[in-house]
């Protein structure tokens, strides 16, 4: 039993009310309120929309021109290219000939 409490404890599963290291990590999260209040400036900085709806079409829409690239990729690799893909610094692709 001892045992399962320590796990708890160090899983965040259990918490010890008015403790800094085992306090409900549910403390650290906004409230609601504060959430709303700050929904908008955080999704002007993420540069998501607010409405969940949209947020996810725009995620759709970038994962489908993501695969688009991809297959392009793939598809002008030369038969024996091993497929080896690096990023640069700014997560643009380097050592390929632009397509």
């Amino acid at each position: 039993m001892v045992l399962a409490l320590r796990d708890g404890l160090r899983s965040g599963d259990v918490f010890v009310p008015g403790s800094r290291r085992y306090a409900d990590p549910g403390t650290y999260l906004f409230t609601p309120g504060q959430w709303e209040s700050k929904r908008a400036e955080f999704c002007q900085l993420v540069r998501k929309p607010a409405d969940a709806s949209e947020a996810i079409d725009q995620v759709k829409e970038e994962l489908h021109r993501a695969l688009e690239d991809l297959e392009e990729t793939l598809a002008n690799a030369a038969p024996n290219d091993v497929g080896a893909v690096r990023l640069d610094e700014e997560g643009q692709r380097c050592g390929w000939p632009d397509p």
